[in-house]
């Protein structure tokens, strides 16, 4: 993991993937960066029942910290205000 990386993806990137997520029904996003490709990229949470999209999200990012080339770089809640967290200079929102 390089911490001085220069990012792959720019605010407009991440309000057309919140959009797809949002299409797709997904409950949140989560925007990885892949060390092996050193490509960032956004991952859904699709859960059927808003009780469990919390949990679902915190088992994802979970699920993606174990692995040692990926590090997750935003965590966007596609249920909460969009513009709000795109302002953020990091969204991490469960």
């Amino acid at each position: 993991m390089n911490p001085a990386k220069e990012e792959h993806f720019c605010k407009d990137d991440i309000g057309s993937w919140f959009d797809e997520g949002m299409k797709q029904h997904a409950s949140h996003m989560v925007i990885v960066y892949d060390e092996d490709v050193d490509e960032d990229a956004p991952w859904y949470v699709e859960t059927t029942s808003f009780n469990n999209a919390m949990d679902s999200a915190r088992n994802m990012v979970r699920g993606i910290e174990e692995h040692p080339a990926l590090r997750v770089v935003e965590v966007y809640n596609l249920h909460m205000d969009r513009e709000e967290q795109l302002a953020e200079h990091r969204a991490f929102h469960y």
